[in-house]
């Protein structure tokens, strides 16, 4: 079995993850695999792809906007490129390479062509939408719900949709009672006690991921006189200046740590944290944070849409609010769990009893493996 893997991105990113990932499981699996990418531009993909040792091409280019001259020579090289390696099945992982493959089904270049759904913008109705995911011979969604949009918004039939869920590495990401818990991150590099509840909330600093919302549902807390709680934020992004000068205006600096972007020290932060918020799935719709928030044992705040509404279950791993924008009720629920130790405990060993059962790693990974086993021979 061969597997081409296209996917234009050129950093590291939720869905770039899972294609490391698959990749390396399927090579253990003896199958071949060709990962094409974003090589237009220098990122730290292809550091990952030498890294792990996964057979990959550069002569695909996959730029940002329209190029006419470089979407015609990507379409001639990726042409090349299928009837060089002759792939049984061909993933897609976004739009662009989607388009191409599109295209490029005839009856000379046979292969199953399979595209995976990461996020809610792909399962919206939009000019000529429908009509290239129909192009795809099998869908891949990250969750119940995306598969009921796509069924219900592009008119996809049920039967060439498959759920695969996000997964996530439960023996890096693991709970703080784990008796070999390392240091408390926050003691060693912010010098908090222990006792202190730290609200963390891990996400790219853009508008749409409603940072300030949660500051000011942290203010609204602080006013009421909790004194031992510290809020969280990692990530990068264009808003973190700003929402370091709106923790100033609201008074609030001193108790507000901004991480900065954490990768190797990230499964050590979530053990030291106490409560995980998400406010809005980013280009990864599995929601990959929560994943790792909720196999490191803690209680997650959320909305609930799309791939959150299977990974919390209301009231035993974490609470829904109905838009990111509902301060009131995030205040609510952050102090329901301030103020409930048993709880916090008890929604924490239900969040990792969930990673364990439904998001395993190993367990999601089998599932791909077994799918393109199912559909490699059957050619339409």
């Amino acid at each position: 079995m061969k597997i081409l893997h296209l996917i234009n991105v050129h950093h590291w990113t939720g869905p770039a993850d899972y294609v490391i990932r698959n990749c390396k499981y399927l090579l253990n699996k003896n199958v071949n695999v060709l990962v094409g990418y974003r090589s237009f531009y220098k990122g730290n993909f292809r550091e990952e792809l030498e890294k792990n040792s996964i057979p990959f091409t550069d002569k695909i280019k996959f730029p940002r906007g329209f190029k006419p001259f470089v979407f015609y020579r990507d379409f001639i090289t990726l042409k090349k490129t299928i009837k060089e390696f002759a792939p049984n099945i061909v993933h897609c992982h976004n739009s662009l390479e989607n388009i191409h493959c599109a295209l490029l089904k005839s009856e000379k270049l046979r292969f199953k062509l399979v595209r995976t759904v990461y996020n809610s913008k792909s399962v919206k109705k939009k000019f000529l939408s429908g009509y290239l995911l129909n192009s795809n011979d099998f869908l891949i969604t990250v969750c119940s719900d995306f598969q009921k949009k796509l069924v219900e918004n592009q008119q996809i039939s049920g039967d060439k949709i498959r759920v695969i869920k996000g997964f996530v590495d439960t023996k890096n990401f693991f709970p703080k009672h784990f008796p070999d818990k390392p240091k408390d991150y926050f003691l060693t590099n912010y010098n908090l006690p222990k006792t202190n509840i730290k609200i963390v909330m891990v996400a790219r600093f853009q508008e749409q991921r409603g940072h300030r919302y949660l500051i000011e549902a942290f203010k609204i807390l602080r006013e009421k006189g909790y004194s031992n709680i510290n809020l969280v934020l990692t990530g990068r992004g264009e808003t973190l200046p700003e929402m370091k000068e709106l923790c100033k205006k609201a008074g609030i600096e001193d108790f507000v740590i901004f991480t900065g972007y954490v990768k190797e020290e990230l499964p050590l932060l979530l053990q030291s944290s106490d409560i995980f918020v998400l406010l809005k799935e980013g280009s990864d719709g599995t929601c990959r944070a929560v994943l790792e928030a909720i196999s490191s044992g803690l209680p997650v705040v959320t909305v609930k849409k799309g791939a959150l509404t299977d990974t919390i279950k209301e009231n035993v791993n974490g609470f829904f609010i109905k838009e990111k924008e509902d301060v009131n009720a995030l205040s609510t629920y952050l102090k329901e769990l301030i103020d409930d130790k048993g709880l916090r405990e008890y929604m924490g060993n239900m969040s990792r009893k969930i990673a364990e059962n439904e998001f395993s790693m190993d367990k999601q990974l089998e599932k791909y493996y077994e799918f393109y086993t199912e559909i490699s021979g059957v050619i339409r």
